[in-house]
């Protein structure tokens, strides 16, 4: 009975029974800034940052992805002695992306839903490209740095939010996005193109391209040899503990000649920045990868060591490939594309994944706790109406419809004479079974109406106050008392609205 009255009482106002989800946990391993070297032990952090569920926007199914997904943060362009940051000053003239992408711009096959913890900043994580399902003033778009962000208010609880996406492709996100976001007289391209002198990456970048002689036009194939060798190579070691650098060298230089041991931050700045020195415009991406699926739940858990960087390198409409824009969507296209590059190599597995039974007991785990905190500490009115009314609702309209459907009730009433004659009856004993059906769905119906009208009958009794110790009525007592109520009336006494008469 508790937990009815807790799941059905109807919450009033959207703050009602929401919890605040906690103290805001301080989001590590990502910044609007990137200096190398800073991230360290930090990515070591098992905390949990947001939950993401796909889900088929025609069936609202759940969908799973393979190998894993990566959802944006923020993206950084302009690069100097080790540091990333966006470029913030003369974005207003480079025609950057509508302030919030809007649902025309193509037709969302998948819906990310995403809960994301209370956190210190305002930064809103999502698969690209997407598209906003629903106006709100809690989401904002920062258009100079491709952030998604949610207001102050909302930095203090566990934030839902909803948005549509065409990442993905046979069950695996792709890794090719439309672009919209530069300038048509080519200067946001060109600072794209922006490099220090680095000429011992050059260096290595133009030995690499001779050895394998790619196609000299074909800038995917350039950029895929460029990506292949920095990460499957085995010239360099993935490591997440501090590298001793040499001062006088740019820490990308000391990287790819000296100490060629680094996280995802080095393997990117690498590659975006000999992509630059072959002409390709690059910039440095920043959010998180995850492959961590939890079956029970049906979502993919992300966690703070799960913050990861990697490159998207711009290719003009001429340069992308020809299956790209020879589908229905060609026009998506017209702007060009950018090609997700990410050069990491593979992670070491976790050391309390390594047992299989930890690994599963931790995700049952991580299940229940979604389960408390979507449903009962943070169950206001949003969530009672999508998990409890909405689906009570849809159930009811459903059987209305199918009693409402002759079709139905032909289908019935079919089938129901079709299970005599599966037992050898023949035609006479079908219509004998059907009318019998219908004798037995009336009679029990009567007997129910019975049931209710005895009911009302009883209660009618006790409201009337009717039934004495014998079970007939005492109608010879009324019109004396109510005599006796005018004669004491006369005299002051008044018997109040809320007392029986023998009080």
């Amino acid at each position: 009975f508790t937990v009815l009255v807790f799941f059905v009482t109807p919450r009033f106002g959207y703050g009602a029974w929401r919890g605040t989800g906690g103290k805001m946990k301080t989001l590590v391993g990502f910044s609007d800034s990137v200096v190398l070297g800073e991230m360290g032990d930090m990515l070591e952090n098992s905390e949990v940052v947001l939950q993401l569920s796909l889900l088929d926007a025609a069936t609202r199914k759940p969908r799973r992805a393979e190998p894993g997904v990566y959802l944006r943060g923020a993206v950084l362009s302009r690069y100097d002695r080790g540091r990333w940051w966006a470029w913030t000053s003369g974005w207003g003239d480079m025609n950057p992306a509508p302030p919030l992408p809007s649902s025309f711009l193509f037709e969302p096959e998948t819906i990310q839903r995403i809960v994301i913890e209370p956190l210190d900043r305002s930064e809103l994580f999502c698969i690209w490209p997407f598209s906003l399902l629903n106006e709100t003033s809690d989401i904002t778009f920062d258009p100079r740095t491709q952030r998604l962000l949610r207001n102050e208010e909302a930095r203090g609880y566990r934030f839902e939010y909803e948005l549509g996406t065409s990442a993905f492709e046979r069950g695996r996100q792709s890794v090719w996005t439309p672009c919209n976001d530069l300038s048509p007289d080519g200067r946001a391209e060109r600072r794209l193109l922006h490099h220090p002198p680095l000429p011992r990456l050059t260096a290595l970048a133009e030995e690499w391209i001779a050895e394998t002689d790619p196609p000299p036009r074909d800038r995917v194939a350039l950029a895929r040899l460029l990506e292949s060798r920095l990460r499957d190579s085995g010239l360099f070691r993935y490591s997440l503990q501090g590298q001793q650098r040499n001062p006088q060298l740019d820490p990308i230089e000391d990287f790819v000649s000296e100490h060629r041991v680094g996280h995802c931050e080095y393997y990117a700045t690498a590659l975006a920045l000999m992509l630059r020195s072959r002409g390709i415009p690059a910039r440095l991406v920043i959010g998180y990868y995850t492959d961590e699926y939890n079956a029970l739940g049906k979502f993919f858990q992300v966690r703070q060591g799960h913050a990861h960087a990697w490159v998207e390198a711009y290719l003009e409409p001429g340069e992308l490939p020809a299956e790209l824009i020879a589908g229905e969507d060609h026009w998506r296209w017209a702007g060009g594309g950018w090609l997700r590059l990410d050069p990491t190599p593979g992670r070491a597995a976790p050391a309390e994944a390594s047992a299989a039974w930890t690994d599963r007991w931790r995700r049952a785990a991580d299940w229940l706790q979604s389960l408390w905190s979507n449903y009962v500490v943070e169950m206001d009115r949003p969530r009672q109406r999508e998990a409890i009314y909405g689906p009570v609702r849809d159930a009811v309209r459903r059987a209305a419809e199918k009693l409402s459907d002759r079709e139905w009730w032909g289908q019935l009433l079919g089938r129901l004479g079709a299970l005599p004659g599966r037992a050898g009856m023949g035609a006479v004993g079908s219509l004998l079974a059907v009318a019998l059906g219908v004798a037995l769905v009336a009679l029990v119906a009567a007997a129910w109406l019975l049931a209710v009208a005895r009911s009302l009958k009883r209660w009618r009794a006790r409201r009337l106050g009717r039934g004495g110790a014998q079970g007939g009525p005492s109608l010879g007592l009324a019109p004396f008392y109510r005599r006796l109520e005018t004669t004491l009336a006369r005299h002051g006494l008044v018997r109040q609205a809320g007392q029986t008469q023998r009080e």
